[in-house]
């Protein structure tokens, strides 16, 4: 079920001397089973951008569609669209506070006005996907370490069942252990799951190892939208945006600089690495 925005533009203080115009003209769609990374510099509206896909924003004009019907339609089930799109925010364990772990991933689900036994049962599948098993049921989350923590919020967003899942840097003050674990959760509720991922991340890294696709904020303007190793040779112009490439293809810039011949369209460890024992081989 694709999410597509039309022409979408959103502005704070329409019509009004302060108004300040955040999003322009966005033409996007999202469909499940695809990481989508979002990318800009401060100030580029990705974090406005996500607020309309939950409608925790509404857009000034343009469009949004779920499979192809108008959200802002009069008739149109709001509530429901909340329970296909499920937005974790950056530091989601500030969104915890049921005194034990299982009841606090019941929560979504009871406000979806489920059967006591469906409840359980999406909020056990949930725990199941983010790999808490039954012995963290009677927890208090907050005895939790950070990344335990941030996958118990997210089993309280899987557990309503949705079709897509939308992160704001979910792994923002992790340790590089706790990082990797979590992002290896996400991009598995992609590919076995099928959720559809959209990620707010400012490491380029990240997004060049995880995503199918990457799109790049600018100004509130869409700028590209493109496989990550496509994006990632603009070089020249994320540079002036205040991004960078991720550090493996800067590496590589710099031997082909020094004139060695290195391939400067490599973006991830593994790959950088059979390039540079070819090299010097």
């Amino acid at each position: 079920m694709p999410l597509t925005l039309k022409k979408l533009c959103f502005s704070y203080n329409p019509g009004t001397a302060l108004e300040k115009k955040v999003l322009k003209d966005i033409d996007l769609t999202f469909r499940e089973g695809e990481f989508t990374a979002v990318i800009g510099p401060t100030g580029s509206g990705k974090s406005t951008l996500i607020q309309h896909l939950d409608l925790l924003l509404k857009a000034t004009s343009g469009d949004l569609l779920y499979n192809g019907e108008s959200i802002y339609g009069d008739k149109y089930d709001k509530k429901a669209l909340r329970s296909k799109v499920g937005l974790v925010f950056q530091y989601p364990e500030y969104q915890l506070f049921e005194p034990e772990v299982f009841t606090d991933v019941c929560f979504g689900p009871k406000n979806q006005g489920l059967s006591e036994e469906e409840i359980q049962a999406g909020a056990r599948e949930a725990m199941r996907l983010v790999g808490l098993d039954e012995s963290y049921d009677t927890l208090s989350p907050f005895e939790l370490s950070g990344g335990q923590k941030r996958r118990v919020a997210i089993a309280g967003v899987l557990a309503m069942n949705p079709e897509f899942l939308v992160l704001d840097e979910p792994a923002a003050g992790l340790d590089p252990r706790g990082k990797k674990e979590l992002l290896d959760l996400i991009r598995k509720l992609c590919t076995e799951a099928g959720k559809g991922i959209i990620l707010v991340s400012h490491s380029m890294d990240d997004v060049a190892e995880y995503a199918d696709r990457i799109i790049v904020l600018k100004d509130g303007r869409v700028q590209f939208d493109d496989a990550p190793r496509e994006v990632f040779k603009h070089r020249e112009e994320l540079e002036e945006m205040g991004l960078s490439i991720p550090k493996v293809t800067q590496v590589l810039h710099g031997l082909k600089e020094r004139g060695i011949p290195a391939d400067t369209g490599l973006i991830s460890i593994e790959e950088t690495k059979e390039e540079i024992l070819r090299l010097f081989r």
